[in-house]
């Protein structure tokens, strides 16, 4: 199997994880699983492609390898999913069952509703 194949495994597994979580209200597993389906996907191209992956789970330093046309209009979603990588690993900050807490731009943070 080559290294974009991998990438796309583990996607797969997240993206399982996630929705397991979801089942069971696990909110904080749902975001982050969410956002580490998406990183791996990214990588996962990016290594389908025989480019560099860099060694980040930030999207938009991902973003900034790829081609625009790749995405079709999705990086502005794609940039959201920074917000469910540091906050739910840190215990002080929670996804609320309600999803009522709001990001930065005031915007309600809801990682299920991409």
């Amino acid at each position: 199997m080559n290294e974009g194949s991998n990438w796309l495994t583990f996607a797969r597994e997240d993206l399982r994880v996630a929705e397991l979580a979801m089942q069971d209200r696990l909110y904080n597993q749902v975001c982050f699983h969410s956002q580490q389906c998406v990183e791996k996907l990214l990588k996962g191209w990016l290594a389908a492609q025989d480019k560099d992956i860099p060694r980040t789970h930030k999207m938009s330093d991902l973003l900034n390898v790829l081609p625009n046309e790749l995405l079709h209009g999705l990086s502005s979603r794609i940039l959201l999913m920074d917000l469910f990588y540091i906050p739910t690993r840190v215990t002080v900050h929670t996804a609320k069952s309600d999803f009522s807490r709001k990001g930065k731009t005031g915007v309600p943070i809801n990682c299920t509703n991409f």
